[in-house]
C-alpha cells in the first residue's frame, strides 16, 4: 500500500450487516486523486470485512477493539492512521456521489481551504447550515451559521486531525464538540455548493429511529462546555453555539423523549440546560416561545405539563411568538429568531 495518497477516507464499520463494500467503492471508483480507504473494523472480524470490501489495494483494514458501543473509538483510530494531506469520513452505510473527492480536493486547492463542506443528501433533509443567500468563496462561521452543521463529513486538512477527534464513550452526539471545534478553528472553510455531495444511507440496520435514554442524549453537553478550545472562543462565537445547542439538542431531546417524565429526567434536563446557558449568552436570539421553554427546562421543579405544552407550541413555526425574538437586539444577529427561520426556508427552496 502506497503512503502517497492525496486523501485518506476513514470508514468505521461496527457490524457486518452494513453495506461497507458499497461505501468503499463510492470513494474509490473513478477517483482521479490518489485515495486510500481506511476501513476500521470495530469489534468485528477484519477477515469477514475484507470479504465485503474486496481486494482493492487502495483499501487498508484496521482493527479496533474496545468493547464500547460508541462510534468515537473507531473513528479516532482511523484519524491516528491518516498519512495523506487530507482526510474524509464516510459512514459504512453512506456513499459519496461520483467525483465528490476530486471536486472537493480541487476546491480546497483552488481556494486555499483547510475544510471543504459538502451538501448532505437524503430524502426530506433540511439543508444545513442555513448559509447567507450569496455564498462567498470562504464561509464565515457566524454569518453562515456553521454551528448548525453537526457533522464532521467533508474534506479536511490533516493539520485539523486533533480538532476532529470524536468524544470517546458517547453513544450519540460524539461529533458535536468536534464539529464545533472545526468550524470555529479559524481554518479557511469552503462550501462545495453544486459539487457532488455526501449521500446519507437509510438502509443501515442500526439507523432505524429508536428512543434513547435522556442521559445518553444529553451526555455530549459536558464534552462541549468543558472543551478548552471552545471555552477559549469569543463571546459572540460561544453565544452562537449556545443558541444552536438549545434549539437543536436540548429542545430536540424534549420533543423526542418517550413516555412519562421522571424526576430524574427533569433533573438531568435542568442540569444540562444550566450548563449550556452558563457556557455563553445565547438567549438574545431565541424567540418568545423558546425563551419560555428554556426557562422551564432549566428548572427541575417546573410543571412537566407546561414544559411539554410549550415544546408543542414552538412547532407552530408561523406563530408570531415563534418568529419574534424575546429581546429585540437578537434580531441583529444572523441566528436571531425570524432571521434564521427565513434562512432555513431559503435553503430549502434552493435545495
Amino acid at each position: 500500500m502506497s503512503a502517497a495518497a492525496d486523501v485518506d477516507v476513514i470508514i468505521p464499520v461496527h457490524t457486518l450487516a452494513r453495506p461497507v463494500g458499497r461505501a468503499a467503492a463510492s470513494a474509490l471508483l473513478g477517483a482521479r486523486a490518489r485515495v486510500r480507504a481506511l476501513v476500521v473494523c470495530h469489534d468485528i472480524d477484519p477477515v469477514q470485512v475484507g470479504r465485503l470490501v474486496g481486494d482493492d489495494p487502495r483499501i487498508e483494514l484496521l482493527t479496533h477493539r474496545d468493547g464500547i458501543r460508541s462510534p468515537a473509538g473507531p473513528f479516532n483510530a482511523g484519524l491516528a492512521a491518516v498519512r495523506a494531506p487530507y482526510f474524509a469520513k464516510l459512514d459504512s452505510d453512506d456513499t459519496l456521489e461520483p467525483g465528490a473527492l476530486d471536486a472537493w480536493l480541487a476546491l480546497a486547492r483552488d481556494r486555499g481551504a483547510a475544510v471543504v463542506m459538502p451538501r448532505m443528501l437524503w430524502p426530506g433533509a433540511v439543508p444545513t447550515p442555513p448559509l447567507r443567500p450569496r455564498v462567498r468563496p470562504l464561509l464565515d462561521p457566524l454569518a453562515d451559521r456553521l454551528a448548525y452543521r453537526t457533522s464532521t463529513m467533508g474534506l479536511f486538512s490533516s493539520t485539523l486531525a486533533d480538532r476532529a477527534r470524536a468524544t470517546e464513550g458517547l453513544r450519540t452526539g460524539e461529533d458535536i464538540a468536534a464539529s464545533l471545534r472545526l468550524w470555529f478553528s479559524g481554518a479557511p472553510i469552503a462550501w462545495a455548493g453544486a459539487a457532488p455531495g455526501y449521500v446519507v444511507g437509510l438502509d443501515g440496520d442500526e439507523r432505524a429511529t429508536a428512543a434513547r435514554p435522556l442521559s445518553d442524549v444529553l451526555a455530549f453537553v459536558a464534552a462541549v462546555v468543558e472543551d478548552e478550545d471552545l471555552r477559549g472562543l469569543g463571546a459572540r462565537q460561544r453565544a452562537a453555539i449556545v443558541a444552536k445547542l438549545v434549539r437543536v439538542h436540548l429542545f430536540g431531546a424534549i420533543a423526542a423523549h418517550p413516555g412519562e417524565w421522571t424526576g430524574e429526567d427533569r433533573a438531568e434536563l435542568a442540569d444540562a440546560t444550566r450548563a449550556v446557558c452558563a457556557f455563553g449568552d445565547g438567549a438574545d436570539v431565541l424567540s418568545v416561545t423558546d425563551r419560555r421553554l428554556l426557562t422551564l427546562a432549566a428548572r427541575a421543579d417546573s410543571a412537566t405539563a407546561e414544559l411539554l405544552r410549550t415544546a408543542r407550541r414552538r412547532r407552530r413555526r408561523v406563530h408570531p411568538a415563534n418568529l419574534l425574538p424575546a429581546r429585540w437586539r437578537g434580531w441583529r444577529r444572523p441566528d436571531g429568531a425570524g432571521r434564521i427561520d427565513a434562512a432555513f426556508v431559503l435553503a430549502l427552496l434552493k435545495g
